[in-house]
């Protein structure tokens, strides 16, 4: 991520209010936000595939963690990726420790970054400069946070953002004015909180809106590609009266699916098909047909693994990219799901 803007105890009723653009090379595989764990320490945050961490995650709670690199350090591929700080951040029980744990970690371990821990209540700014870790409070107000600040190099981006959701920041949330500061182009491309450097295969991947207030998340919006040319979405609907928060049954990989034992897989006339056996002939005309791929996804869930487990061993097998892999197992579930084949153990 390189554009993070916070704006804390300033928007009417929206007492943390985070809005971020994710710039990363353009054939980095990732995943939109996916719920793990539970409780009030469950944990929505898009996947980076190939670091295996996040960018930028909330919990139920309302605690929010988010990242930068730091501009002007050649990244050590050897050094743990900072997407997995983030998401070891995100599993502290409050704002306070979350920084307290980001402060003292060895600088060693990471490339250099800037992070950004905060929930209604307040907010910390903690950064590895290249030698060591710094930290400072955020006060209430907004601030901007990019791959270039606290003196990595000189940009106009952090002011003229800053300036923008400043106005923003002190008005009741509208989608739409937010949505125009994330998805704005100027020359040159770097300087623009949208980013499209087609010629160097990188650019702005995805947006984040975030709402917290005092009961935890309020709302999560996502636009799972440049916000100049994608829509945002609702991916964690509003934290209901019972503290509970939803998403698609089928997002998250750490679940473990199982089949449902009404259905058997035959073969017939050369093809693999689903057919349900404790159901009246007239439902045979609903019977699931299952191309190679979807047979050995259906051999795999047998309630021992989770989809995380069952994709790798798509990968493995099929020699398919991970990403190609996720998302053709992730619509493969919400078919079986729908047509009530499969089961979460």
């Amino acid at each position: 991520m390189c554009t993070l803007i916070v704006a804390l105890q300033t928007t009417p009723g929206v007492p943390l209010l985070i809005a971020a653009n994710r710039d990363e090379k353009l054939d980095r595989p990732a995943l939109p936000p996916q719920l793990s764990g539970s409780g009030d320490g469950a944990v929505l945050a898009p996947v980076d595939l190939a670091g295996g961490g996040t960018w930028l995650g909330v919990t139920r709670r309302g605690l929010v963690v988010g990242v930068t690199n730091r501009f002007g350090h050649l990244p050590d591929p050897q050094r743990r990726s900072r997407g997995l700080l983030v998401r070891d951040l995100l599993a502290a029980p409050d704002v306070t420790t979350a920084a307290d744990r980001a402060a003292s970690i060895d600088s060693a371990l990471y490339n250099p970054f800037h992070l950004v821990v905060a929930d209604a209540q307040s907010g910390h700014l903690i950064w590895h400069d290249g030698t060591a870790i710094q930290r400072q409070p955020l006060a209430p107000g907004v601030h901007v946070v990019i791959e270039r600040s606290l003196g990595a190099a000189p940009s106009q981006r952090e002011g003229r953002v800053r300036e923008q959701a400043t106005a923003l920041a002190g008005q009741p949330f509208e989608l739409s004015a937010w949505h125009a500061l994330l998805a704005e182009h100027i020359d040159p491309p770097f300087e623009s909180a949208c980013v499209h450097v087609d010629s160097l295969g990188y650019g702005t991947r995805s947006s984040s809106i975030i709402r917290v207030d005092e009961r935890g998340l309020r709302s999560l919006l996502f636009a799972d590609g440049a916000p100049c040319r994608t829509e945002f979405v609702e991916i964690g609907d509003q934290v209901r009266e019972n503290g509970s928060m939803s998403a698609p049954p089928n997002a998250n990989l750490g679940r473990c699916w199982q089949r449902n034992p009404d259905f058997v897989a035959r073969k017939i006339a050369g093809e693999f098909v689903l057919v349900p056996i404790r159901r009246r002939a007239a439902d045979l005309d609903s019977i699931f047909t299952l191309n190679p791929v979807a047979s050995r996804v259906w051999e795999l869930l047998d309630g021992s693994r989770n989809l995380a487990a069952v994709r790798d061993r798509l990968v493995e097998e099929f020699e398919v990219e991970p990403a190609t892999a996720t998302a053709d197992l992730v619509e493969l579930i919400d078919q079986l799901r729908q047509f009530d084949a499969v089961q979460v153990k």
